[in-house]
């Protein structure tokens, strides 16, 4: 069975606490997120992945109001923590969601599922046009989706201390043992300069100008998106002083 978990947590060393704190109108970032998988896609399991510390009770609590079912587990070893979310559920196949991205497509999503249920493939994602795996971007719009036993097989490795905090990078790093693909995105995006994942305050506050501004009941495409952000010169600028800040 397919099944989206959503990895969330309120222990971000840069930003506590973001994913509670009011996004958009009276919602979190976590809110946001769990409203529009499931307006899109009704009929998907969608599971919650945190962690075992009080501070993530409250996270608990949302996901307890839109009777999305919970996987309590380790905060360090994130890789583990989906492995056990998946099996608690019977999810085979994966669709990996981070709570960073309030801006996460549902269209690509939606296309993500449908090509993942139709292929035998243990990865599938998108990749930029310059051949790089969205996960190591800054868009914020893409997911991806692992087979349980491709995540599971990674424990084997001498590396797991390393790519347990990074749940896929192992899988695309070893592209000749695994059955992998990537999905084009949109021609348009050629712009790396655009931040739209959420790690600090400053990421915080200019993405929640974005999202106001396209909100549209949460019915938005990416380039619905794209074309907001390019329209205001501050905000891409805010953006790349914030890609060079978290480089250094």
């Amino acid at each position: 069975m397919i099944g989206v978990i959503i990895q969330a947590r309120q222990g971000s060393t840069r930003l506590p606490g973001k994913m509670s704190l009011k996004f958009y109108k009276e919602y979190s970032i976590l809110e946001l997120i769990i409203k529009r998988i499931k307006k899109a896609l009704p009929d998907t399991k969608v599971i919650l992945a945190t962690t075992t510390k009080k501070a993530d009770d409250e996270l608990c609590f949302v996901a307890d109001k839109y009777e999305v079912p919970v996987f309590r587990g380790s905060e360090s070893d994130v890789l583990d923590r989906f492995v056990q979310a998946a099996k608690q559920n019977n999810i085979t196949k994966i669709i990996r969601v981070c709570a960073d991205n309030p801006f996460i497509d549902m269209i690509a999503l939606k296309e993500l599922i449908d090509t993942f249920n139709t292929k035998n493939l243990d990865y599938l994602s998108f990749e930029t046009n310059k051949n790089i795996p969205v996960i190591k971007t800054h868009y914020g719009f893409w997911a991806e989706a692992v087979k349980l036993s491709a995540i599971e097989s990674v424990k084997s490795s001498d590396k797991y201390d390393y790519y347990k905090e990074h749940v896929t990078n192992y899988i695309y790093e070893h592209a000749n043992d695994y059955k992998i693909e990537f999905l084009p995105i949109p021609q348009y995006l050629i712009q790396e300069d655009i931040r739209l994942t959420i790690d600090t305050k400053k990421d915080f506050e200019t993405a929640q100008a974005v999202f106001k501004e396209v909100g549209c009941d949460f019915d938005f495409s990416i380039k619905n998106v794209y074309d907001v952000v390019v329209s205001k010169k501050e905000w891409l600028n805010s953006m790349v002083n914030q890609i060079n800040e978290q480089k250094k």
